[in-house]
């Protein structure tokens, strides 16, 4: 038996214990979701592709954003989203734009379960169509974001990440997917069910994948605003 005198400090030291557990579960389980998160957004052919100039600038650019400042969201429909030119945003995004999406000659690995479509390859866009040459003799094809970029300065926490996640959420594979040359201007930064004259299979398909992805870039971002401290 415990002599009296000891239990306090007994009961002391397993509180202490029940709280250093907890800690450490606590610690396990963000890491679990941290590198989690980082698996959903990395894929093994796609290299981040920003140079430390690149990043610099980013950081820059971020500066001249004040601290809460957020762009309206929802919006986009027809005319699709953007960051206006007035905007303290409208720096970052510039710089947003020359490192996302990454050259497409650097993808290795599928995007969308889809390997980069060759010359003479059906477009899905359009009925009947094919996918063409590019100036250089290759597939005309555009690496495109699901969700387009300017979209994503309108989400809610986006502008809060640091510019090193902003750059991964917007190079994340999750949100990269060939598209024709013809496709992609179409779309521009709108979404795909707001455009005409397309394959309404496809249309159908692309709005789908577009909630999806949607959606889990929200809970991403959500998740890596908690990992620097900002959720």
């Amino acid at each position: 038996m415990f002599d009296p005198r000891q239990r306090a400090a007994y009961e002391a030291y397993n509180d202490e214990a029940r709280r250093l557990n907890q800690e450490y579960a606590t610690a396990k389980d963000n890491l679990r979701r941290c590198v989690g998160t980082v698996q959903r957004l990395a894929d093994a052919g796609l290299a981040a592709q920003a140079s430390p100039r690149q990043i610099d600038s980013a950081n820059a650019a971020k500066n001249k954003v004040p601290p809460g400042y957020t762009l309206p969201y929802p919006s986009g429909g027809k005319q699709g989203y953007s960051v206006p030119r007035q905007s303290p945003a409208r720096e970052l995004y510039e710089v947003m734009r020359e490192i996302s999406p990454p050259s497409k000659s650097k993808v290795t690995g599928p995007l969308q379960g889809q390997s980069r479509p060759a010359v003479g390859d059906r477009d899905p866009a359009y009925p009947g169509g094919r996918i063409g040459k590019d100036a250089k003799g290759g597939s005309a094809v555009s690496l495109d974001h699901v969700v387009p970029l300017a979209e994503l300065f309108h989400m809610p926490g986006f502008l809060a990440l640091t510019p090193e996640y902003m750059i991964m959420v917007a190079n994340a594979a999750l949100d990269l997917q060939w598209l024709s040359f013809s496709a992609n201007r179409a779309k521009g930064s709108r979404s795909v069910g707001d455009i005409l004259g397309v394959d309404p299979n496809w249309q159908t398909a692309q709005v789908a994948l577009e909630n999806r992805v949607r959606a889990e870039l929200m809970r991403v971002i959500q998740d890596l605003l908690e990992f620097q401290g900002g959720g």
